[in-house]
C-alpha cells in the first residue's frame, strides 16, 4: 500500500509498524558503511522509489542486528529528508539497550556524508520535533 510521509509518521506514532532489518549486503546494493542498520517499514511503500519505506536504526554501540528480524516500534526519532523523496526514517528499538546520543549524532553525519558522496542529492536531517513542525502537525 503507498503512504504518504504525513500519514505514515502519524501511524508510526500512534499505533507503531513493523520493521525488518535489510540484508543490504548484496550486489548493486549499498550500505553506505551500515551494513546490519537498514530497515524496510513493512505493508507500506513509497511512492519515490515504488519500494517500500525505508528506515535506518542508529547510535547503538551493539549494533548486532540479524537480518530479517522484525521489530515493532512507535520510537522515530526523526528522518532524513532526500531531495528525490527517497527519505530514511531514523527508528529506535523499544527495550533494546545500548543507545548513545553521542554515537547516533556522529552516525547520522556520516550516513548522510556517503549517502551525499554516492548520490549527490540535497539531505537533512530533522529530528522529531523538526518533522512534526515539517509536516504541519
Amino acid at each position: 500500500m503507498y503512504i504518504d510521509l504525513k500519514k505514515l509518521v502519524n501511524k508510526i506514532v500512534n499505533n507503531g509498524v513493523n520493521i525488518q532489518i535489510e540484508n543490504r549486503n548484496l550486489p548493486g546494493w549499498n550500505d553506505y558503511d551500515f551494513p546490519k542498520q537498514h530497515v524496510e517499514i513493512l505493508n507500506f511503500h513509497n511512492k519515490a522509489d515504488n519500494d517500500l519505506w525505508d528506515g535506518l536504526i542508529l547510535g547503538y554501540n551493539n549494533s548486532s542486528f540479524d537480518y530479517e528480524t522484525i521489530y515493532r516500534t512507535k520510537s522515530i526519532i526523526g528522518i532524513i529528508l532526500i531531495e528525490d523523496g527517497n527519505h530514511k526514517l531514523i527508528f529506535k528499538i523499544p527495550y533494546k539497550r545500548g543507545f548513545n546520543k553521542n554515537l547516533f549524532k556522529k552516525e547520522i553525519k556520516k550516513f548522510i556524508n556517503n549517502y551525499r558522496k554516492k548520490w549527490g542529492l540535497k539531505t537533512k536531517f530533522l529530528n522529531l520535533n523538526k518533522l512534526m513542525l515539517y509536516l504541519n502537525y
